[in-house]
């Protein structure tokens, strides 16, 4: 029978995933490359599992590989009998905490079976080895121990020298009470001095080896190795990407015309000169059911629509699609703004449509009612807040970084190792999509317009936004490296208002605060006028996701936007907070955990470009 450890599909895009250490029943595993570790049979396709999204595989992640695809985590149930996701043991050493030798010392040794007391007393050693280029190994224990000094014992000397083991010696509760002794040529180190030490970095991927035993790595690897605690939330920080399904129209049936298999179809038929016609399309349409290309649902979802409504998906398939980032999130602002204003889909259109008798409509993908769009005033200034009853996003973990400091002397900004893998021609990156809701806010007047944030903290950040030597903050830190414009005034703004709408929704309204996810919108327009959004979005299974529960909350966002622009001004950390000041090179400003910071999976921007203090000066 295989052990299994449930993870659900979200963990495995924002938390897990390849190169992550899992806490197995039996041990720490590490998750291998899907690759190896689940894609590893003929009969086993991540074609199988793939998400259809062309804005994210042919536009953000062009960025990263020219022909990108997406593949989801297969439920259980999907899986064949005894077929799992395949994991490796790491780290190999352990800590025997049953009393050995004449000192009555623990005994850490590599294996599972502790040589004098089996493996009843063992448990994983709690310390691994990283760099900042995203390598990871075990400790060099024995380097640790002998240095380049050969073992003087003889008894079992190649065995200790190979790794057998070494007593561990406690005598407090600190890293420098404890002393590794090997049991041989009695050598020793202090557990504290090789923690703080660098260490040689060999390069290692555990998790592109597979299974076995035989190691890789890059002995060209420059950058320092550090000993990190395994559970350690730094050891391996998940880059991701997400992008929201936003059209005037959106339908199952757009998302279905992008599978690869139909649109190669069509494109075959059509470099042969046949035209797509109603009944040519829907021919194609049951060969790919007869071939097994598309399922039967899928098709017959097709099949029932009107040949109006398939035309005009056939039309948005075409549609050139942005490759960068802050475009494609300028693209989803401008959708959400007619939205706001028209419904989605529009209400005009929605009237209008017609559909053939029997003919149920296609099931749209992103709903925006206008009958439930409130608009209200605070002080002198009008809000617009909009309710979105559906919501689709497709997020996807593109890398991650090992933020392993190498003791003062760091060699670059910390690597991101890419997290897909190659089938065929083609690279697979892991990513989930789920269907949700959410809540648009917007400024009511001039269309979203006003002049940018003003005084004395905001000039601060407005003069880092203008300033040209822009070294001091790496590329990855922005959606457009060449605009910067995370660090305009306007931004921090909305940003720090999005927080504290968080921060009041998780203590008011019951949601807890890592439920709901954020995505701040924000462009200039001419001289000092700025023009901001916030999306709060919950996009997961469960009564926190997709129920109704933050659309339900819509009707009482006046008082709620009243009470998050009043919390700007306090804080139980204050004077000392709202005394931090933002100056260059600095991430944010009056911000702390008290007030402002959230949940790393509710903020988009890991809890930067956040200051109070440009809230408060502002305030309606």
């Amino acid at each position: 029978m295989i052990r299994e450890e449930r993870i659900r599909p979200s963990q495995f895009i924002l938390t897990y995933g390849p190169g992550a250490i899992l806490e197995g029943q039996n041990g720490p595993r590490i998750i291998l490359d899907a690759g190896l570790g689940l894609f590893n049979e003929d009969w086993m396709k991540p074609t199988d599992y793939r998400i259809d999204d062309d804005r994210m595989s042919k536009g953000l992640l062009k960025e990263l590989s020219d022909c990108a695809s997406i593949y989801r985590l297969p439920a259980a149930s999907e899986l064949p009998e005894n077929k799992r996701y395949a994991t490796k043991r790491f780290p190999e050493w352990n800590l025997c905490v049953k009393r050995h030798g004449p000192s009555n010392d623990y005994l850490l040794h590599k294996g599972t079976d502790c040589p004098t007391h089996g493996g009843k007393y063992s448990a994983a050693i709690r310390f691994v080895m990283a760099c900042r280029d995203g390598h990871l190994d075990e400790v060099s224990w024995n380097y640790g121990v002998h240095g380049d000094s050969e073992c003087s014992g003889d008894s079992v000397k190649s065995r200790t020298r190979s790794g057998f083991a070494f007593y561990w010696h406690s005598t407090g509760e600190t890293l420098r009470d404890i002393t590794l002794e090997c049991p041989n040529c009695k050598a020793n180190a202090n557990f504290g001095n090789m923690y703080a030490a660098p260490h040689r970095c060999g390069g290692r991927n555990p998790h592109k080896e597979g299974t076995g035993w035989k190691k890789s790595g890059d002995k060209n690897c420059k950058q320092n190795a550090r000993i990190i605690a395994r559970q350690s939330s730094s050891l391996r920080i998940a880059e991701t990407q997400t992008l929201l399904s936003i059209r005037p129209i959106y339908t199952n049936i757009h998302r279905i015309l992008q599978e690869q298999s139909i649109k190669s179809a069509l494109a075959t038929a059509q470099k042969l000169g046949n035209e797509i016609t109603e009944s040519n399309f829907k021919k194609i349409i049951e060969m790919q059911m007869e071939e097994k290309f598309i399922s039967s649902t899928k098709g017959h979802t097709i099949l029932s629509a009107d040949w109006e409504t398939i035309q005009d998906a056939l039309e948005f398939v075409k549609k050139p699609i942005l490759e960068t980032r802050d475009g494609l999130i300028k693209d989803e602002f401008k959708e959400l703004l007619t939205a706001s204003k028209d419904g989605a889909p529009p209400q005009t259109l929605k009237q209008g449509k017609k559909f053939e008798t029997g003919s149920p409509p296609p099931q749209n993908i992103f709903e925006v009612d206008l009958n439930f769009i409130l608009t209200f005033t605070i002080g002198n200034t009008g809000f617009r807040v909009t309710p979105i009853q559906k919501l689709r996003t497709v997020t996807v973990q593109t890398s991650f970084q090992r933020e392993v400091s190498s003791g003062g002397n760091d060699v670059g900004q910390p690597k991101n190792v890419d997290v897909s893998f190659l089938d065929g021609d083609k690279k697979w990156y892991p990513g989930v999509e789920y269907m949700g809701e959410g809540i648009f806010i917007r400024l009511e007047a001039g269309d979203g317009w006003t002049t940018a944030p003003s005084g004395v903290e905001s000039d601060r950040w407005l003069e880092e936004f203008r300033n040209h030597d822009r070294g001091k903050y790496p590329d990855r830190m922005f959606r457009n490296a060449q605009d910067r414009e995370e660090i305009h005034p306007g931004f921090v703004w909305w940003h720090t208002l999005s927080h504290l709408l968080v921060r009041t929704l998780g203590s008011d309204s019951g949601f807890s605060t890592a439920s709901i996810r954020e995505r701040v919108y924000f462009e200039r327009g001419q001289g000092d006028l700025v023009r901001g959004g916030i999306l709060l979005y919950a996009a997961q299974p469960g009564n926190e996701g997709t129920m109704g529960g933050l659309i339900g909350i819509a009707p009482h966002m006046k008082a709620i936007l009243e009470k998050s622009l009043e919390a700007c001004r306090t804080c139980s950390s204050d004077p000392m907070c709202a005394d931090t000041k933002f100056k260059r090179g600095k991430y944010n400003g009056a911000s702390c955990y008290a007030c402002t910071l959230n949940p790393e999976t509710s903020c988009e921007h890991r809890n930067m470009w956040l200051d109070r203090n440009v809230v408060s000066t502002n305030t309606p």
